[in-house]
């Protein structure tokens, strides 16, 4: 995709990719759970195989890269190192990354461990409710991804990712701060909105790759990011566990207070601070 998608447009259609990943992560377990309870257990396995068949006819006629090769290249290992030596040596990969990998460590840190945590112990929410709540934030995530890449066409993307850490950093100091259902699903939402603003990120991460190291550079791009997946709930969940206030009596663990959400806040800030020593090519060829 991004070799195919242009410069011009590189963010749009890139932004577009994650917003399309989101809203399959978004509804596709509620699919699965409607077929599940419509039928039984078997059939979202057996909807997922048909959906994944269907996902191969678009790739009959995606078009032939100028410089895709026919032969397939030997698998070399030493090439394989010098080429990963020479992505990370680029201060500008490593800055965008570490900020892509926050965004990531969030992702599952927060919305997915901390928010569901702090819903059901501090809010009494239902496992329902809590689906809802994490449902309004994605949704409001989706809608603000795609417009925010064409806007990085037109003015960089180290603008759009900083506003993201900064707001992102703030805005989650508020979740402690809800007392019900409705305040939080407001903090999501406006949280879910933010998060929006990562959509250029892929884009970013090929404007700064080298040229004719990109499939090397998008899987370091990915193995250091998606490593956030697993960090942020591992840390943050300890956070919790270690700071939360036991309630007598109580089945949980415990009242989730503010400190795993600051830190993730001093992480979010510190990612901030790497990224302003990247530089922003897509900015620079504008000469804005």
């Amino acid at each position: 995709l991004a070799q195919i998608c242009g410069k011009e447009k590189r963010g749009q259609w890139m932004s577009m990719y994650l917003g399309m990943l989101l809203f399959g992560s978004i509804f596709g377990p509620t699919f699965g759970g409607v077929l599940a309870d419509m039928f039984d257990i078997r059939m979202p396995f057996f909807a997922y195989a048909l959906i994944t068949g269907l996902g191969i006819i678009p790739t009959l006629v995606l078009p032939n890269l100028a410089n895709s090769q026919t032969e397939i290249p030997s698998f070399n290992l030493k090439q394989i190192q010098q080429d990963v030596r020479q992505v990370i040596a680029s201060p500008s990969f490593l800055s965008v990354t570490f900020a892509i990998f926050t965004l990531f460590f969030l992702r599952t840190g927060i919305r997915s461990t901390l928010v569901p945590l702090f819903a059901a112990n501090n809010l009494g929410l239902t496992s329902g409710d809590i689906g809802l709540v994490l449902t309004f934030g994605a949704i409001a995530t989706a809608l603000t991804m795609t417009p925010i890449g064409s806007i990085s066409d037109r003015i960089g993307r180290k603008r759009p990712l900083a506003a993201c850490l900064v707001l992102s950093a703030v805005s989650i100091l508020f979740i402690h701060s809800a007392t019900d259902i409705l305040t939080l699903s407001v903090i999501m939402m406006v949280y879910g909105a933010v998060v929006g603003l990562s959509g250029p990120s892929a884009a970013y991460v090929t404007d700064v790759s080298p040229p004719d190291k990109l499939e090397i550079s998008m899987g370091v791009y990915r193995m250091i990011s998606d490593s956030g997946f697993f960090v942020g709930p591992l840390l943050l969940g300890f956070v919790a566990d270690i700071t939360a206030t036991p309630v007598p009596g109580a089945s949980h663990s415990g009242l989730i207070e503010i400190a795993p959400f600051v830190l993730a806040s001093i992480i979010l800030i510190i990612a901030l601070l790497v990224l302003s020593r990247a530089r922003d090519p897509a900015r620079e060829t504008l000469n804005i």
